[in-house]
């Protein structure tokens, strides 16, 4: 999935949604509801007016609904109150990309979602020869009908496998690549600004800053009591908040936050006096 997403803020909530998906018995959930404003902390986000965060979080949604990853997003509620329900894609549902994209082409929303279920490989390639065709001036009368016959019949529809404006495949994949290294150079800039910037705090300041990424990742794992005693390591600059933060997001990103949790709780124990 990473490999498909271009934007640093896409990667992130990938990343973050994946870390929260999942039960403690390792079921993974078919829908996530988190609040608005914690979810800001947790993705980075500075702005604080819940418009604007939702404007940040936009671009991320089209692009993880684009890639496959999300099924649907719903807003509810208003305000500082506002919850964000992500309903993830199952493995037996159609690429939603493809659903959109026959329904651009006007055909019905039934006939798109069993389409882009048993064709999936030829939808794409569908929509290139019936551009084609169109394009070399040919009528066609019923053009979802048209679209929707040269998906499902193979038998009668031989799809060329290039069309003379079709890019080149090896071509596209080093492009691909190249926008891939330059987003990953981009977002490691941005994670090792921000990280120097908020280091840079008072030690109540920097709880200020991530103590809500923090308290949302470390809920489950810790005791009511051992989220006392990291709030008060933090504002008392025992612990780096914003340090601890970062590690936390990243541990959890790349599932090892079973041992990160471990020796934070080990870290967290009284001092032998």
């Amino acid at each position: 999935m990473l490999t498909h997403l271009e934007q640093p803020h896409s990667r992130a909530l990938y990343r973050l949604a994946e870390a929260h998906r999942y039960t403690d018995d390792g079921t993974m959930l078919r829908t996530l509801s988190v609040p608005l404003l914690d979810w800001r902390e947790a993705c980075g986000i500075r702005e604080e007016r819940p418009s604007k965060v939702m404007r940040a979080l936009d671009t991320a949604h089209d692009e993880l609904a684009a890639a496959g990853y999300l099924t649907d997003i719903q807003v509810v509620g208003r305000g500082q109150k506002q919850r964000l329900d992500y309903v993830f894609r199952q493995e037996n549902e159609p690429d939603p990309a493809l659903v959109r994209l026959l329904r651009e082409y006007r055909i019905g929303g039934p006939r798109a979602v069993q389409l882009a279920t048993e064709f999936p490989q030829r939808v794409e390639a569908a929509i290139k020869y019936y551009d084609h065709v169109k394009a070399q001036g040919k009528l066609i009368r019923n053009p979802p009908g048209f679209i929707a016959d040269i998906i499902a019949d193979a038998e009668k529809y031989e799809l060329p496998s290039s069309l003379p404006d079709a890019q080149n495949p090896e071509k596209a994949r080093e492009a691909q690549k190249v926008r891939i290294l330059q987003s990953e150079n981009e977002a490691h800039q941005q994670y090792e600004t921000r990280l120097a910037e908020q280091l840079a705090l008072a030690p109540r300041d920097q709880w200020k800053e991530v103590g809500a990424t923090l308290l949302l990742l470390l809920k489950k794992p810790l005791s009511s009591d051992e989220l006392k005693v990291l709030q008060e390591r933090c504002r008392s600059g025992d612990i780096q908040a914003a340090r601890l933060a970062h590690e936390a997001t990243r541990a959890a990103a790349t599932f090892e936050m079973q041992d990160f949790v471990v020796k934070l709780k080990a870290q967290l124990k009284p001092k032998a006096s």
